[in-house]
């Protein structure tokens, strides 16, 4: 018997915190989108499509810590038989964990807390279980957001759980049915994205599955090469051996962090299979549409083994597999007007005989796609995808937790325009306070009015709302309508028009986040003088707020204003909240050292054990640079010669993930 119950658990977790008060004007480091790509003519990449430059009209998650206690998540959970699996709403609806009561293990690698970091799209990001990555390359927008959430029956009486979101970037609805049918042996997972646009959108799809990291564990699919993360790059190597005789079959084999993306025969089963060293295993395959399988891995290095101790508690360590539309994660996959692309992935557990899974490599495959054929064949999934989408994926489902209220505000703008609705059987609620200026723009042709002094809720920067805000009327245009408008021209990367916007609302009103907008365009017009004033000027006038002094303090960064930044740092340095932070700490740290103030700087960098940066980026390496930049002057000082490569930064500081030992 099959059951579907809404729970909480309790669990170790940082505070994920509030929104940064500025929206993603500032481009992140996305290590997906900087790859240099050279292929062959049968590789068929769409490697020139859906890069966004900026991820307007979110506003970052970044403002999470890393003070742990324990807290409450809430929890669905599906029940039969043979599996429990755990998803949190919450959370872009993450399966936490997919038990095996069979086999009396767990299949996935559950992390016993939320560490979260600065691997996503808007920041915030958190390693475990398997992660839903829709729209845009990268670790989804919605990834550390709640989902709305649904219950229903199947036609024959199976319990369903549903969640679905209306993602602002694509503009489409996505949509996931989870079932574990009575007597089935795996979870299915029936995903549904919908293109409701009369013209061709970039598309993506990655599920990321995260598995404990093992010596002697094995992945296994139906490959002989894979594309891989390189230097200088897009790579190719064979498999199960690299061109270095390395079986890269075995994760720990790889020293250096890296990204192998399988390339798999169009017309073979398309799986991921997962051993550990006694044979017990976990697969994920999937009907025809999801092409891709993929391997990360954190390597073997000391920056690797930071980022598992900083993503995972105690000396956990995980590995990921991902199943995704394209063959890689550097593409989109171009979506037809007004097309649903539909597919069921299926995840469970396998139990081999060591020697038939490890060793030859042909034969490891040859048994693994025997036991995923046993535990449910290919035309098995195919028929269920194809009977669920009348009996599961277009059924009304009854919502018991709500997501934000965008889609309903999506739904009243296209009513109001009679265009058609999104997908009607799907409840999106109602209006929250952060769609309250839109619905007021809908509702009377205007903004309401607002003061300066308050941090603008959200931002609305498609076609269709640009074409809103700028047939407002000259008469009830104000700072706040201005600031809309310079935010919409910086999301087409229009520098020249937001420039002229934002001046036109600090000369409406003199707000901060006006100065801010024109900091960062003067930024990327590479206008020193005028980024760091308005920089100057955005903390002045937001004064006391984190994330403000975070964000404008970057571009002083970004221009070497170490005098500067310093200036508008030091008189909020009592203030507790902004003293603890570890951001806004590194800014002080590195000011000092490139003023030459090493004593002083040395003394916050080691404080309290060493500071800690809570939204470091996957891939940034200022603090560990900071560190070597700091030794060489100290030795210089001394009259010393400075050779890097005799130190070692402490373990804390070294985010490399080139392996150094």
């Amino acid at each position: 018997m099959t059951n579907l119950r809404f729970e909480t658990m309790s669990i170790e977790s940082a505070d994920l915190g509030g929104l940064s008060d500025f929206p993603s004007m500032y481009k992140e480091l996305n290590l997906q989108s900087q790859r240099e790509i050279s292929l062959n003519e049968d590789d068929e990449i769409f490697v020139d499509i859906g890069k966004v430059p900026l991820v307007l009209p979110y506003r970052q998650r970044s403002l999470y810590n890393r003070e742990f206690k324990e807290r409450k998540v809430k929890t669905c959970i599906l029940e039969n038989d043979a599996l429990k699996a755990v998803f949190m709403p919450d959370y872009g609806g993450r399966l936490w964990s997919l038990f095996d009561k069979k086999g009396n293990r767990e299949l996935l690698y559950r992390n016993d807390c939320l560490k979260f970091g600065n691997l996503a799209l808007r920041n915030a990001w958190f390693s475990g279980g398997v992660e839903w990555n829709v729209g845009l390359i990268g670790h989804t927008p919605l990834t550390c957001e709640t989902l709305h959430t649904a219950q229903l029956t199947d036609d024959s009486g199976n319990p369903v759980l549903r969640f679905y979101a209306f993602e602002r970037i694509r503009e489409i609805v996505y949509q996931m049915d989870f079932c574990l049918p009575e007597g089935s042996n795996v979870l299915l997972a029936r995903i549904r994205i919908r293109n409701p646009h009369h013209n061709t959108i970039p598309m993506y799809w990655w599920s990321n599955m995260a598995l404990p990291e093992d010596k002697g564990a094995r992945v296994v699919v139906p490959a002989n090469s894979s594309f891989m993360s390189a230097d200088k790059g897009i790579g190719y190597t064979s498999l199960p051996f690299d061109e270095n005789g390395v079986d890269i079959s075995y994760p720990t084999n790889t020293m250096d962090s890296k990204d192998y993306f399988y390339r798999i025969n169009p017309r073979k089963r398309k799986y991921i299979a997962y051993y550990q060293s006694d044979g017990s295993g976990f697969f994920q395959t999937s009907t025809f549409r999801q092409k891709g399988r993929k391997l990360f891995v954190w390597g073997q290095g000391a920056g690797s083994d930071t980022w598992q101790h900083w993503l995972n508690n105690k000396d956990d360590r995980y590995v990921e597999l991902q199943a995704g539309l394209g063959q890689t994660q550097y593409e989109c996959i171009p979506m037809p007007p007004l097309a649903a692309w539909e597919w069921t992935e299926a995840y469970g557990a396998l139990q081999a005989e060591p020697s038939s899974v490890f060793g030859d490599w042909q034969k490891a495959q040859n048994e693994t796609l025997r036991q995923i054929e046993s535990v449910i064949g290919e035309e098995e999934l195919e028929q269920y995808h194809e009977k669920s989408k009348g009996s599961v994926t277009l059924k009304k489902g009854e919502t018991v937790i709500f997501g934000d209220g965008w889609g309903a505000l999506e739904q009243m703008r296209r009513k109001t325009n009679n265009e058609q609705p999104l997908e009607p059987h799907l409840d999106f609620g109602t209006l929250q306070d952060e769609q309250s200026d839109w619905f007021c723009l809908l509702e009377h042709g205007k903004f309401p009015k607002k003061d300066v002094k308050d941090t603008p809720q959200s931002y609305c920067v498609s076609k269709v709302w640009e074409q809103k805000v700028n047939n407002i009327p000259v008469a009830d245009r104000d700072w706040y309508t201005y600031y809309q408008m310079g935010v919409i021209a910086m999301s087409k990367t229009d520098w020249q028009d937001a420039m002229q916007y934002f001046a036109k609302s600090i000369e409406s009103e003199n707000n901060g986040w006006a100065h801010y907008g024109l900091a960062v365009v003067s930024c990327y017009l590479d206008d020193r003088e005028k980024s760091i004033y308005h920089a100057k000027q955005t903390i002045n006038l937001c004064k006391g707020r984190v994330s403000v002094i975070r964000d404008a303090g970057k571009l002083l960064l970004h221009f070497n204003a170490y005098k500067e930044l310093l200036s508008v740092i030091e008189p909020y340095v009592l203030n507790d909240e902004i003293a603890k932070d570890g951001r806004i700490g590194f800014y002080r740290v590195k000011s000092l050292a490139e003023l030459n103030c090493i004593e002083k700087a040395e003394e916050i960098l080691y404080n309290n054990g060493g500071l800690i940066i809570p939204d470091i980026r996957e891939g940034e390496l200022s603090i560990t640079q900071l560190w070597f930049d700091i030794e060489q002057k100290k030795a210089e000082s001394r009259g010393e010669t400075f050779d890097s490569k005799k130190l070692k930064p402490p373990a804390q500081f070294d985010f490399r993930l080139k392996h150094t030992n």
